[in-house]
């Protein structure tokens, strides 16, 4: 019979009283289902039976290539990969499967070895206030993660200001925000552990409306200070030689009459003394 694509079909014609009938069976040959094995953990034991299908019982299974973790052995008669996982890594290697009638099929298999489990500080993110933006001023803020096992990355399920960008790798947002106002965010923390642990928070993000250089402040300061000067210059000289006509010509004290007020002229930066 032809085969039917990895498989082919059997039949097994015979009759009975006058009628003939056919008996079809589907043969289909041995396979390993199977390409990533459980991973196990450095130090610990392991077992697992590799799973095997169709071709004919009883299987026998071999390492066709590649090399087993250190410490495990196979068991040809059952298939079972047995022992304690002596070093953290990827293994890969090559499965063979022989069935009764001699058919082979070969499975590449990987299998991974965790580390040692140790005293690992539980994950969290330290920043909850971030400092405030200003519209149109460069900002960067690393957020502050703990614990778990590095490398750790970071995500933001909102979207942010505009003209800001978080780098998921550094956990950290940068950028020049185009936009004001207040951003409600929730950062989400992953390391690098077999199962994950995660970490959440939730906080603000302030852009404030860009303000008045500092420098125009000061520049209107020196300019108002400038003027005060000026002002109080000429107000001086605009009082000594309103109540004191005569002192422009006078160079030492003189009267004025009686009740009246002395004047002395001193001519000192072009300023006129006024003296009671």
């Amino acid at each position: 019979m032809p085969p039917v694509g990895r498989s082919s079909v059997r039949s097994w014609p015979f009759r009975v009283a006058g009628f003939a009938f056919v008996v079809l069976a589907l043969d289909c040959p041995a396979q390993v289902p199977v390409r990533d094995l459980p991973g196990g953990r450095e130090k610990t034991s392991y077992q697992l039976r590799l799973p095997g299908s169709g071709g004919l019982a009883p299987y026998r299974w071999t390492v066709a290539g590649g090399q087993l973790p250190p410490g495990l052995a196979l068991e040809e008669s059952s298939g079972e990969l047995s022992g304690t996982l002596e070093r953290a890594g990827e293994y890969q290697f090559t499965i063979e499967l022989r069935d009764a009638r001699g058919e082979t099929v070969r499975q590449d298999v990987r299998l991974r070895v965790e580390p040692p489990k140790q005293d690992i500080a539980p994950l969290r993110i330290k920043t909850v206030r971030p400092p405030p933006a200003l519209a149109g001023k460069p900002y960067h803020l690393p957020l502050a993660v703990e614990g778990g096992v590095l490398p750790i990355e970071c995500s933001i399920a909102e979207k942010l200001p505009g003209g800001l960008e978080f780098d998921p790798a550094n956990c950290e947002i940068k950028g020049t925000p185009k936009e004001s106002g207040s951003f409600n965010l929730t950062v989400t923390a992953r390391d690098a552990q077999a199962t994950p642990a995660v970490a959440s928070q939730a906080m603000s993000l302030t852009v404030q409306r860009a303000l008045v250089a500092w420098w125009w402040l000061a520049l209107a300061a020196l300019l108002v200070a400038a003027l005060s000067i000026v002002f109080f210059i000429w107000f001086r000289k605009w009082w000594n030689e309103g109540r004191c006509p005569d002192c422009n010509k006078r160079k030492a004290l003189q009267p004025l009459g009686a009740g009246k007020f002395y004047c002395r002229f001193e001519k000192k930066e072009l300023e006129y003394v006024r003296v009671k």
